[in-house]
């Protein structure tokens, strides 16, 4: 193994001082970053022969894992790219950056492609994507309830200190959306939930702060009218319908109560239009 290190050391023009991989990492960890953007397809390889070296349990796993990610990705190889990126969500030091890009290609996989829009997830499917980089795949699901004919959407949220969550959902469709309709619940405790809209500009748009309540359904109706700029509430511009390309579901649960822990929002018949 020491010798495939070496032949992808030099097939890349790398002198091979450094004595175990982890030292040969760390010393051209730069030059393999930037390969991804200058060739990918060589960097492949390096990334390879240092990853057959290390053990499994090694700190530099994650790292290496997510730069071979986003190689395989820019080559179009995207399965194996998820795989690694997969992977790399679970390492701490780089897990942030392999869920956001993870969340973003999702995202971009997902559109709203025409209005009006309706899902009420009877079918398994959603379209609404974990937001990053908290959240991990898994945290959405599609599931029966006992008071719920048919299925909802499922989003499990550990509620803590000062910390937001969110899932979101790409608009590309031509027609402006007006309205948003969705039907709530909440699972262990009252949830507070924000609808904002993102434009192709990345400005934000809020409703109000909404009361989600556990113990019974609550039909949201709201008017694309009525959003407020996030970051100046107080303004009076209004967002153009047309430019609207992300809505996003807010949990602040935890800067409106004091409720902490485990929780799961419960979200059915999504209506856009």
């Amino acid at each position: 193994m020491r010798a495939a290190l070496l032949a992808a050391a030099a097939a890349w023009g790398l002198s091979a001082r450094a004595d175990s991989p982890e030292e040969w990492a760390a010393l051209y960890n730069g030059r393999l970053v930037d390969a991804v953007d200058r060739d990918p397809a060589q960097a492949i390889p390096v990334y390879d022969a240092v990853l057959a070296y290390l053990d499994a349990d090694d700190p530099l796993r994650g790292e290496l894992l997510y730069w071979r990610g986003r190689a395989r990705f820019d080559l179009g190889r995207r399965d194996a790219a998820v795989e690694d990126l997969m992977e790399a969500a679970e390492d701490a030091r780089v897990g942030p950056e392999a869920r956001s890009f993870l969340g973003q290609l999702e995202l971009s996989e997902r559109p709203v492609e025409r209005l009006p829009f309706a899902e009420d997830f009877d079918d398994g499917s959603r379209s609404f994507v974990r937001g990053w980089p908290v959240g991990r795949r898994d945290d959405l699901s599609v599931v029966r309830l006992a008071d719920r004919k048919g299925q909802v959407l499922a989003w499990r949220r550990m509620v803590r200190e000062a910390e937001a969550d969110r899932i979101l959902l790409a608009v590309t469709a031509p027609d402006p959306p007006e309205h948003v309709r969705l039907t709530v619940r909440s699972d262990a405790f009252d949830a507070r939930l924000r609808v904002l809209v993102e434009d192709s500009e990345g400005r934000r748009w809020t409703a109000p702060v909404l009361r989600v309540p556990a113990d019974d359904w609550l039909r949201v109706d709201l008017s694309l009218a009525g959003f407020v700029p996030a970051e100046a509430p107080a303004s009076r511009a209004r967002p153009d319908g047309a430019a609207i390309r992300r809505i996003e579901i807010r949990d602040v649960t935890a800067f409106h109560t004091a409720d902490r822990g485990a929780n799961r929002l419960f979200i059915d018949d999504v209506d856009i239009r």
